[in-house]
Order: structure tokens, then C-alpha cells, then sequence
């Protein structure tokens, strides 16, 4: 069965020189962009298939006589026969086939230039059937691997593929770590046991085609073992050992292992951790996934199975991280003046870093005809077309083209050389209202040229986006300018004119905009939180509302006392709910009952804005009270560090005493009053566990429903015992610095844990490995949180210990260890070679570097290479991994290169090894 899968990605448009589609009919040569679908267009086979080579309405393609329209496949002319057709610039396919297959293009043209489309690859969708007929028995042992082939054939696109069983018919059977699905499409048991007996069918389904097709049966025979021996593991599927991984897409790798027990798989990358955000596993954790691949992912990857009965066993893959061309900078539309000067510039990245030309109206730079005002310049990773003194023959389509081994992308841009004064093509609003404090935004746009310049005035005085109540951002392209003012803040005194001056020389225009600064509606003067009123008082909630004069607000008030928000109607004649006073917004409520307890809320409305606030009323027989506060009565020492407090009640108030809270503090006022315990009500005393060395005083605070009581008077000052220090060092941390250096810190201990006079912290250090000939220091002074190890010697690893003490004694001492700082390499590699690898790569070979020479951690080696006939805006240097092979690739054949090695290790360059001259075949 057959299908069409037609990839579109193309479209014209035109653009007269003098950027009006009215003034000059086509006076420009036809530009192709992309507005074609995103993804693929599918037709069945046999029916007709349309490619579009144009996105403009009948009427505007009308409008532009004089475009032709041709089609290559595969490089060549397209002859229209029978297969094809053309309608305008589109074609038709009328029969696809497998005749059709192939890459296609098109090409529109008048006599201002030739534009092109991207290629469209044209491919029928197929799917086959298997390459076995008849049904097939696998018999096995229990406990033994077994591997079932799928027997697939080929499939375009790629199908989905899945196992069933007539266990549970139509239905797929369930997958786990004993059993899975090979990237072959073979189904796997790491050991199969009876209760897989059965009849198995592989499913290949093509969703393009809406086809799904069943192999024949594959019966599973086991035979019963009944002392089942370990095996140790061992894969059976594995990556290649070299893989290439793609920039921004998903790296995918996966190990399939056979034992008994059933092994587990587990990943690791050699050297570094999996980036967290970034990894996740697949395949009950046979498969790696790392998700939008960034160069930092190079490396040696590691699955290892294990399953207790044997050695565990690895793999080890090898990555490298490629990408295929995409854009740092794509020329834009340029619009120059009569001898002006006119630069387009293009820059692509990619690895390997992609080759830039250049078309001009739609031939390359080469066959171009010759113009003595153009220079193009080519070359890997960027390219440029330059024109001086300008004249209006030098409009033109250019099209920069980004190239490597991986793939291709296209970027057109116009140069339009002319004068045009400059027109407003968005004005900002005429007249614009906002409210005081918050702020508004003015856009205006012009276009002309040269590129207009667009500046802005307020009451004519000019404005300057160095003031922070102003903002001015600019955008555009290189025949217009869009500006937006944006004022942020504002007062009354910023109302007024505000002009957007558009101008490029050949002509100025002015848009003004209006603005009105309106004051905010705001309540000043808010009833606060809650209102307490006994019954039958009356009850006075504080409104009042200031405003702009225009419009004036109309203030409402609103209770919810259970049953839903009501309006209070206060003109009610005789009515419990009016004004405070004559011309005031605060509400006053006469005769209070205990029903008026709910929330009353005074809201404020203008057609500008509106404010509101609210405010629970709470009316009660008898207003409510904290208790009175407590009296320390007795202060007893338990022990050198705990003391017994206790005290008498002052009182319940209204509410019984629900818990009383204890506080004390100390002689250093930053510390404040702390809460060191809290009792239920029926406990009138506490036993406080103190810190050594610190003169305490201490309060009481009682608790009921309604609040808290004042605090007791203070007792009478406590001072605790000296101690040894108990607690390790918090924070530590070992951080290498300059060359042979190291710095150790920690956290600042404060006086209140210090238990006694004296205290100081003590550091100590010895290299690791050594009879331990140790060096120490002690630091004085708490507030000191860090120490510089001066230890003289790079990269060297090197123990370290730190402890408290004070004049009673010294406290624990916390381990850890570190390295010193990284040097420069001192040495290049040494005896370096090279050896072709192909016309374009070449293997680059060293003697083993000395450790000693490395001065740190070796991380890789970089190879710089120079050719003085290769044109290249610039050179990245190859990057290769300790002790794998180091291959340069990208290189032209036929010309000689200098090759020079240099170390880097975790912090620094080293120098580079003398050039090395080599010949490509």
C-alpha cells in the first residue's frame, strides 16, 4: 500500500522598490518565504497532489506581470508531461508514483531577478509485508534468554511497532525489565519462564498509511526446569560505540541485558554527573533519554547490568555532540539611499561550524554579474555583502546560504536603494486618560528613506529615557522605526502634549497625543480591622474617600451579617443606618443589636477607578478583654544550665486563660525577645533548658480568645555556667582559589553559643597521603567566617579539619578535604603527529602528558588549526577527551594546515605545541 508524503515549504511575495504596493508595478524581483503547513502534506497515491509556490491572492498575483515560474527535480529543469501541470506558479502532480520521488524546487523570476524556494523532498509511503510467511515454533528452557525476531520489512515513514499474544488477542503485551522490544523490533526475555508459553504475533503499523500489519504466529514452547541456576548477566542489544548526538534534540541510548535473575540496568556518564533537569529513563530503565542535547553533553556514557548472580558488566559509548546549521544573525531587508553605503551581514553556528554563500537574485555569488560597487565575502560560520556608493540598479535579492554535512537553511533579504520621505504608519492615540500613579504607553511608527529617527517631546521640551519615569524602546527594521514611549508613575504635572517627532532628512512629521491625569479614587481613612460595640450603643464606621472632581464617586455601603451581601439604604426615613454627618461617606448604625455583627463594606465608584474597604462589626453584651498580666513569683536553679520559673495569674479578663507564653532575653540586643516555651493554662511554672554563659531575664505572657496580656514585670537577672563547645562546625566548605591556594569557610558562631570567654576556631591541614606533618592556625574574633590556606604546591589534595574551642576546653572537629588551586600547564603535549583520515579529516597524536605537567585536572586537549589558503572569517578550535582518538574533520582537501595542541585543565590554558605542517590528500 502506498501513500504520498509531500513536505511544502514555500511561497512568493513582492515587494516594489518603493516599498508601496500601488506606486510601481512590479519594479522588484519576486522574494520566496516560508508560509507553507509546518508538517507534511499526505495524499494518497494516485491522487492529485498540488505544490504551492504561491501564498498571494489571485488579484495581487495579477498585479505583478511579468513573473515566470519554473520547477526543478532533483537539479534538473522539470519537463511538464503528463505527470505534471502548472497553475501559475504551482504545481500539480497528476499521478504520483514512485517516478515522482525526488527533491524539487521552484524558481520565480521577472526581469528585476530570480528568487527560489527551499527543496520540498517528495517520497511515497510504503509498507511491506514481512519476510516470513508461515508460522515458526521457538522452543526454550525455562530460565534461558530468547530472542524472537519481528521479520519486518522496510516501512515509510517508520512504523510503531508492538508484540500481542492470544493471552489477551488485539490487546499489547505488558512490557517490563524481563521483558522488552529491541530498537530492531525483536521481542526479548532476559529469561523466559513457562508462564510465557504461548502463541506471539508482531504488529507493524503505519498510522500515515492507517495500516497495521500481523506477522506470522510465533509459538513459544518452554520446558519446565526445576532447579533453575543463576546466570550473571550479559547484553544482548548495545548503542554503537560511537554515537553522534544532535543539538537541541533528544539523545537516546539504550542497553538490553539477559540473566537470571533478571538484571537491572543502570547509566552513568564517566567523569561527570547526568544533567538532573535534563535526564530521565525509558524502558523500565534500559533506556537513556537526555532531552535538548547542548554540547556539554560529549563524553563517554556507561550502562552496566547487574543481577547478584555474578560480575556485573558493562558498556561504554562514546558521544559527540553535532548540530545542523542555524542562525545567529539573518540579513534583514535593507532600504539605502542615492550613494549611500549598504551592508547585509549573516552568521550561522553549527557543528561542524557550516560554509556561507551567498545567491544573488537567485544564481551564486560567482556566476553573479559582475558589479565593481559589491563585495561578498564567504566563509565558515559568516558572510557578508557590502555595497558602496549606491545606485538604484544595485536593488537586488540576495540569499545567504548556510551549508555543513548535516543540512542547509536559507535566508532572503531585499536591497531597495532609492529616497523616501518619511509617513506615519501608526500614530499614537489622540487622546489618552490614566490615572494618577499608574501609568500609560504611546507607540508611533515611520518609515522612509535612509531609516527615519523618531524622538519625543513633552510640552515641547524633549524627553530623555536617562529619567526613570521614562521608558523608550525602539524597534523596526531598515526602512522603518517603531518607538514606544512608556511613562510610568505619573502625577497631575505629567498631563499634557506628548509629540513623536518622526524625521530622516528628506522630511519631518509630528503626532501629538493628549494626556489627562485623572486623581485615583482612594479611601483615606479606613474603619480598621474590627469595630467592638456593646448592644444598644450606636456604632460609628470611619469612611472617607478622596477623589478627582471629575467625575465625582458614589459611595455605597454593603453588611453581609450571614445571609449575603445586602446595600444599606441610608436616606431611609427613621431608618438605624445613615451617614456620621451631612456631606460625610462614614456610615453610623443607632441602637445596635447582636444580629448587626458581620462585615460592612464602604466601596467607592468613578467611571475612571474605584476603591473599597471593609470591616467586621462585632456588637456584644459586654466588650471583651485580655487577661491581666501574670507575676514571677518563684525563680529556682535546677541545674548549671536549667532553672525553674514560676508565677500567679493576673486575671482571665472576659475569656478564660487558654496558655501562658515564656520569653526571655539576654545582653545582646540584636538577639531580641525570644519565646522559649509555651504552657496549657493549667500549669502555672516551667522548667527552662538554657545555653552556658549567658545572663538571662525572663516574662510571662497570658493568653485568652480575645488576646494577649501585658507582659509580667521582669525577674531578676540569671546568669549560666561556662561549658566546652558540643556542636561541629556548620557550613564548612573547601573552595580552591589562585594557584596553589586554598579557602576554608564556615559560619560565623554568635556570642550566645560561644559558652564561655576565649573562643576561637582552630583550623589544621596536611596533604592527603602524607605522615601527617600538619600545619595549624588559630583565628580569633567570631565575625571571621573564612581562611586562606597558602599551601605552595598546585592541585594538590589536602586534609582539613576545623573545631570551636574557649577557655573550658575544645569541642568536636569536622573532617573534610580539597584540593588547591589549578596552574597553567607547563608543558605542551609533545612529538605531535598527524595522519589523514579522508580527504577532509585527520587523526592528531601526542606522547602520554606527565600528570605532574597538567597542574591540575586534565579535561581535554585542544587542536588549533590554520591554513592560510582556506577562507575563514574565523577558527574554533577541535576539542578532543583524554586518551581517545583526537579527529579534525572539516578541513579542505589539497591544502596544507598547521596543527597546534594545547592542554586545558579545570581552570587554565596551556601553551600550544610548535606547528605542525600537514598536506591534505
Amino acid at each position: 500500500m502506498n501513500m504520498i508524503l509531500f513536505k511544502v515549504h514555500c511561497a512568493i511575495e513582492f515587494i516594489s522598490a518603493s516599498g508601496s504596493l500601488w506606486e510601481s508595478k512590479g519594479k522588484a524581483s519576486p522574494k520566496v518565504d516560508n508560509c507553507g503547513p509546518e508538517g507534511n502534506e499526505i495524499q494518497h497515491n494516485g491522487q492529485e497532489t498540488l505544490a504551492k509556490c504561491c501564498c498571494l491572492p489571485p488579484w495581487l498575483v495579477n498585479y505583478f506581470a511579468g513573473t515566470k515560474y519554473r520547477w526543478q527535480k532533483d537539479g534538473v529543469d522539470l519537463w511538464l508531461s503528463g505527470l505534471y501541470s502548472m497553475d501559475g506558479g504551482n504545481l500539480m502532480v497528476r499521478r504520483p508514483s514512485e517516478l515522482t520521488n525526488g527533491i524539487y524546487r521552484c524558481f520565480a523570476s521577472n526581469m528585476y531577478g530570480v528568487a527560489l524556494s527551499e527543496k520540498i523532498n517528495f517520497v511515497i509511503a510504503f509498507a511491506d509485508g514481512f519476510k516470513d510467511s508461515e508460522s515458526t515454533t521457538f522452543t526454550f528452557d525455562e530460565g534461558q534468554s530468547a530472542a524472537i525476531p519481528c521479520n519486518q520489512r522496510e516501512s515509510v515513514p517508520a512504523p510503531s511497532v508492538f508484540w500481542t499474544d492470544d493471552a489477551n488477542p488485539g490487546n499489547r503485551i505488558p512490557l517490563d525489565n524481563r521483558i522488552s522490544i529491541d530498537p530492531n523490533f525483536n521481542l526479548r526475555f532476559s529469561n523466559i519462564r513457562v508462564s510465557d508459553r504461548g502463541n506471539y504475533q508482531c504488529n507493524v503499523k503505519n498510522d500515515n498509511l492507517r495500516v497495521q500489519l500481523l506477522s506470522p504466529i510465533k509459538e513459544i514452547v518452554v520446558r519446565a526446569v526445576w532447579n533453575i541456576e543463576g546466570r550473571p548477566p550479559s547484553f544482548v542489544y548495545t548503542p554503537p560505540s560511537s554515537v553522534d548526538a544532535f543539538r537541541t534534540q533528544n539523545l537516546r541510548l539504550r542497553c538490553i541485558a539477559e540473566g537470571y535473575p533478571t538484571p537491572t540496568i543502570t547509566w552513568n556518564k564517566e567523569g561527570e554527573t547526568l544533567p538532573e533537569d535534563r535526564t530521565s529513563y525509558e524502558s523500565y530503565g534500559q533506556e537513556l533519554v537526555i532531552s535538548d542535547v547542548v554540547q556539554t553533553d560529549v563524553g563517554s556514557y556507561k550502562c552496566t547490568a547487574e543481577n547478584g548472580a555474578g560480575t556485573p558488566t558493562s558498556f561504554t559509548t562514546t558521544v559527540t555532540v553535532q548540530s545542523t546549521p542555524y542562525w545567529q544573525n539573518k540579513p534583514e531587508d535593507t532600504y539605502a539611499g542615492i550613494n549611500d553605503r549598504a551592508v547585509l551581514e549573516c552568521e550561522a553556528e553549527g557543528i561542524p561550524v557550516p560554509m556561507i554563500t551567498w545567491l544573488v537574485n537567485g544564481v551564486s555569488s560567482v556566476e553573479a554579474e559582475p558589479n565593481p560597487r559589491r563585495t561578498i565575502t564567504e566563509g565558515l560560520g559568516g558572510g557578508r555583502v557590502e555595497i558602496r556608493d549606491a545606485i538604484t540598479e544595485d536593488s537586488a535579492l540576495f540569499m545567504c546560504v548556510a551549508t555543513n554535512e548535516h543540512g542547509e537553511i536559507f535566508a532572503s533579504s531585499f536591497l531597495l536603494v532609492g529616497l523616501r520621505p518619511v509617513e506615519i504608519i501608526d500614530a499614537p492615540k489622540r487622546n489618552e486618560i490614566t490615572i494618577e500613579g499608574k501609568g500609560f504607553e504611546l507607540t508611533c511608527a515611520g518609515q522612509g528613506s535612509p531609516k527615519p529617527v523618531i524622538t519625543w517631546t513633552f510640552q515641547n521640551n524633549p524627553i530623555s529615557d536617562t529619567d526613570p519615569k521614562y521608558s523608550i524602546v525602539e524597534d523596526g527594521n531598515t526602512a522603518s522605526t517603531t518607538s514606544t514611549l512608556t511613562v510610568s508613575g505619573v502625577s497631575i504635572a505629567d498631563g499634557g502634549d506628548y509629540n513623536c517627532v518622526i524625521e530622516n532628512g528628506f522630511g519631518a512629521l509630528i503626532a501629538t497625543s493628549t494626556v489627562t491625569v485623572l486623581r485615583s479614587t482612594a479611601i483615606i481613612v479606613g474603619p480598621g480591622d474590627e469595630v467592638f460595640v456593646e448592644e444598644g450603643h450606636e456604632a460609628v464606621i470611619v469612611c472617607e474617600v478622596d477623589y478627582d472632581k471629575t467625575p465625582e464617586p458614589t459611595v455605597t455601603w454593603y453588611r453581609d451579617i450571614g445571609a449575603g451581601q445586602e446595600q444599606l439604604d441610608l436616606s431611609l426615613p427613621g431608618g438605624r443606618f445613615r451617614r456620621a454627618r451631612t456631606g460625610s461617606d462614614s456610615l453610623k448604625v443607632l441602637n445596635t443589636v447582636v444580629e448587626d455583627t458581620g462585615t460592612y463594606e464602604c466601596r467607592a465608584v468613578t467611571s475612571e477607578s474605584e476603591d473599597s474597604v471593609s470591616t467586621r462589626l462585632v456588637v456584644v453584651q459586654t466588650l471583651p478583654s485580655a487577661p491581666s498580666a501574670p507575676i514571677v513569683t518563684q525563680r529556682s536553679d535546677v541545674s548549671d544550665t536549667m532553672v525553674a520559673l514560676s508565677w500567679t495569674s493576673g486575671g482571665d479578663g472576659t475569656a478564660p486563660i487558654t496558655e501562658y507564653i515564656i520569653s526571655y532575653e539576654t545582653n545582646w540586643p540584636d538577639l531580641g525577645w525570644q519565646v522559649i516555651d509555651t504552657v496549657p493554662a493549667t500549669s502555672t511554672q516551667a522548667s527552662l533548658d538554657l545555653s552556658p554563659w549567658v545572663t538571662y531575664r525572663f516574662r510571662v505572657v497570658a493568653v485568652n480568645d480575645i488576646g494577649q496580656s501585658s507582659p509580667s514585670p521582669l525577674s531578676e537577672d540569671y546568669t549560666t555556667s561556662p561549658s566546652i563547645l558540643t556542636k561541629n562546625p556548620e557550613e564548612v566548605r573547601l573552595e580552591a582559589t589562585e594557584p596553589g591556594k586554598i579557602r576554608l569557610a564556615w559560619q560565623e558562631v554568635h556570642p550566645y553559643d560561644q559558652n564561655g570567654t576565649g573562643f576561637k576556631y582552630v583550623a589544621r591541614w596536611w596533604e592527603s597521603g602524607s605522615e601527617r606533618l600538619f600545619y595549624k592556625v588559630e583565628i580569633n574574633g567570631y565575625w571571621i567566617t573564612s581562611y586562606e590556606i597558602d599551601f605552595g604546591e598546585v592541585y594538590k589534595e589536602l586534609e582539613v579539619q576545623l573545631w570551636y574551642k574557649n577557655d573550658q576546653g575544645v569541642g568536636p572537629r569536622l573532617e573534610k578535604s580539597g584540593f588547591t588551586g589549578e596552574g597553567i600547564p607547563a608543558h605542551p603535549p609533545q612529538n605531535v603527529q598527524v595522519t589523514a583520515d579522508g580527504p577532509t579529516a585527520v587523526i592528531i597524536t601526542w606522547d602520554e602528558v606527565p600528570a605532574s605537567s597538567v597542574n591540575g585536572r586534565l579535561r581535554k586537549f585542544l587542536v588549533y588549526n590554520n591554513s592560510a589558503m582556506a577562507e575563514t572569517k574565523r577558527q574554533w578550535p577541535a576539542e578532543c577527551l583524554p586518551y581517545t582518538d583526537c579527529r579534525v574533520g572539516s578541513l579542505s582537501p589539497g591544502l596544507a594546515y598547521q596543527f597546534q595542541v594545547a592542554i586545558l585543565n579545570g581552570r587554565y590554558l596551556g601553551p600550544k605545541s610548535d606547528p605542525v605542517t600537514f598536506q591534505m590528500p
